[in-house]
Order: structure tokens, then sequence, then C-alpha cells
């Protein structure tokens, strides 16, 4: 059912599955908060309740963040979920039909992404007014911006990457 409410790292999962060679924690954040753009603009809801903040280098997911920032600058490759059991601790391939009906979105806005080095997607965020409004107080250090919905939505709504 579009529109429904998705978990973020079930998103970041299938994106890193989707990638061939991986994809950089970089890239994952934007193509996150892209998908969390195209998706308000679309639905008018959130694609996931996660928040996104305001970082030096863009937006970022902070819960996706931190589940992978042990790979560094490194290629992300790993998209398996770690199931404990009462006997054992076993590794699966993720399961992306929970993200079926959002599927062919999500494809479609990564192959729009894909036009875009990772830097360009830094830069392209970077003159979103969401981030350039408060680009002083990002770089002076102040921590825990957070983009907000509605006005991503808003941005979006005028903006789509998605021919």
């Amino acid at each position: 059912m579009m529109g429904k409410t998705y978990d973020a790292l079930d998103i970041a999962k299938y994106i890193i599955g989707k990638s061939e060679g991986g994809i950089s924690n970089l890239r994952l954040q934007k193509t996150m908060y892209f998908l969390q753009g195209e998706y308000l603009a679309e639905y008018g809801k959130p694609l996931f309740d996660d928040i996104i903040e305001k970082w030096r280098l863009g937006p970022v997911t902070p819960s996706v963040y931190y589940n992978y920032n042990q790979f560094g600058s490194n290629p992300i490759t790993e998209e398996k979920e770690l199931y404990v059991t009462k006997s054992n601790v076993v590794w699966k391939s993720f399961d992306s039909a929970k993200l079926e009906d959002v599927k062919n979105f999500i494809d479609k806005v990564i192959k729009e992404l894909s036009k875009y080095g990772d830097f360009d997607l830094v830069e392209l965020t970077h003159a979103h007014p969401m981030w350039s409004n408060d680009e002083k107080d990002i770089l002076s250090g102040v921590r825990h911006l957070q983009y907000k919905n509605d006005e991503i939505e808003k941005y979006f709504k005028k903006n789509s990457i998605v021919k």
C-alpha cells in the first residue's frame, strides 16, 4: 500500500543490496534524503519516520549512519540482518519483500541519482534552502539541527529530481 511508512534501516538495506560493488555511507545518506523528499512530495507522508539531521556534508539519517559508520569511507556491501535465537546467532540475507510496495519507487529515485557523483549530491543538498539557511550554524558546529518533513515536502513538490 503506497503511502505506508517503512523502517529506515530496511530501506537502507534495500539500497545497499541494489548497489553493485557497495555504496558509500555518504551516498547512502543522500539517497535516503532524496527518497524521503520525493515520497513526501508524491504521497504527502514520509517514507520513514526517522529524523534527518543537517550535517556538514548535507542530510544524514543518524539511525542509518551509525549502523554503517564502521565502514568509514569504504563501500558498504553488507545488507544482511543479524538474528539471535535461543541457541545461536545467524546472519540472514535481508528480505526485501517487506518493501514490495515501494521497490519501483526506490529504484526510480536510485536510477535518477546514478547520474550524480557522491559529492555532486552533497552540492545539490547544500543548495536546498533547508540546508543553506542553516549553513552558518551547521559549519560552526551546531548539532542536531533537523529537517522538517513539511519543508522537505514543499521543496520537493517544486523541485523533483525524478522525471
